[in-house]
């Protein structure tokens, strides 16, 4: 009997392959033949989970500078292509539209090639027009359906957001990976959702069950995130805010970059690694007293999981990460700081040391909530029921 099942993630973020890999390892238990498309990190990151059967495809990406999304220059490239900085080296990057077109015809050929029952797609459009234009049954994983892009970015995005939404809605189920309205954390890259009739609110793929032994060892976990330079950029900016903050109030803070190797510098006021793994990565979660991330989806749901305050400096441009902040501020689970205004951070953290206990409050009852949906399993059954 077939059994396969292809799923596909875009390399953006660390939301997308996490929650893809959580799905396969699920899927994979229940007896499914696993098959993964997926971008060069995310591939070293799936086999040294144990997957064997897994291609690398063409990414597809707009273009960031050390100082966040470069809008003018990602709207050219949709037709154009470009030098940009990659890991710090300058590199040949292809229109959006030929890397798109490749991807899908890599994408297709690995699916006529392994013949699967389904296709399970985490924000690669490509993998949905694979399944449309073959007529495959088709899933789709995300937490945004209509991104609000501001100014230049907003009118050349039009004609990809029309088709993106065509597929969408071909697909068997969108499987939205938040809570429903009032509590979605991406309430404001949602849009009109009832337009999409195949949309199902999961809910969270992370755990949000709670561990035990969450302490506060005073100290704030500060997590990086973008292009190699933003990261570097990011801290040196961060750097004499925070350090002025804890040489005051007996904090100290932590930084992992994300970048490869160890201990970068340490202080009696700071720590920063360019890389820490997943066991200390959620060590550090559990100890802080705060997390201060970009507001990437992955990393409002990990803080509200820890029962943590976010201090959220969004990356300038991004509107995902900028509408998440905003939305965590106004759900009391956080505070949104704007990059040119962080001589404002320390006034924030206070605020939120002041109003701990409500803090607390609010995220032990959020997360109370969000642990009734067990967004992950939903989406096994949704899947397994296209199989029966």
């Amino acid at each position: 009997m077939n059994n396969r099942i292809l799923l596909s993630a875009v390399g953006i973020g660390r939301a997308h392959s996490k929650r893809t890999l959580a799905l396969a390892k699920r899927l994979q238990e229940e007896g499914y033949d696993i098959y993964l498309c997926l971008g060069r990190r995310d591939c070293k990151i799936a086999r040294q989970n144990g997957f064997q059967n897994v291609y690398l495809v063409q990414e597809v990406s707009w273009i960031e500078n050390q100082y966040g999304v470069d809008v003018i220059r990602s709207g050219l490239n949709i037709l154009l292509p470009t030098l940009h900085k990659s890991s710090l080296i300058v590199e040949y990057k292809s229109s959006l539209i030929v890397e798109f077109v490749r991807r899908y015809v890599q994408e297709r050929n690995i699916k006529n090639k392994i013949k699967p029952r389904v296709l399970v797609s985490d924000g690669d459009i490509a993998m949905l027009r694979v399944g449309k234009r073959w007529h495959e049954k088709y899933v789709f994983v995300t937490n945004v359906l209509r991104p609000q892009y501001k100014g230049f970015f907003r009118a050349v995005a039009k004609l990809p957001q029309y088709l993106s939404e065509r597929y969408m809605k071909g697909a068997e189920e969108i499987e939205f990976a938040d809570l429903p309205p009032p509590k979605t954390i991406s309430l404001y890259n949602l849009g009109n959702w009832k337009d999409f009739s195949n949309l199902k609110f999961v809910g969270p793929f992370t755990d949000m069950r709670r561990p035990e032994g969450v302490e506060d060892k005073k100290f704030i976990y500060v997590m990086a995130g973008g292009t190699d330079e933003n990261r570097i950029r990011f801290f040196r900016t961060i750097k004499p805010v925070l350090d002025e903050y804890c040489r005051k109030s007996g904090y100290t803070w932590k930084m992992a970059l994300g970048l490869t190797g160890g201990l970068i510098e340490k202080t009696d006021l700071h720590e920063v690694y360019r890389y820490v793994d997943q066991e200390t990565m959620e060590r550090f979660q559990n100890e802080c007293s705060f997390v201060l991330h970009r507001g990437t989806h992955l990393a409002c749901l990990e803080s509200i999981a820890k029962e943590k305050p976010s201090l959220i400096v969004p990356t300038k441009d991004q509107v995902e990460q900028e509408a998440n902040a905003r939305r965590m501020q106004e759900l009391g689970l956080g505070v949104s700081v704007e990059e040119s205004e962080l001589e404002g951070l320390p006034q924030a953290i206070e605020r939120m040391m002041n109003e701990r206990e409500d803090y607390s409050r609010r995220l032990r009852e959020f997360r109370e909530y969000a642990e009734e949906f067990n967004g992950l399993e939903k989406a096994v059954e949704h899947i397994k029921s296209l199989l029966s």
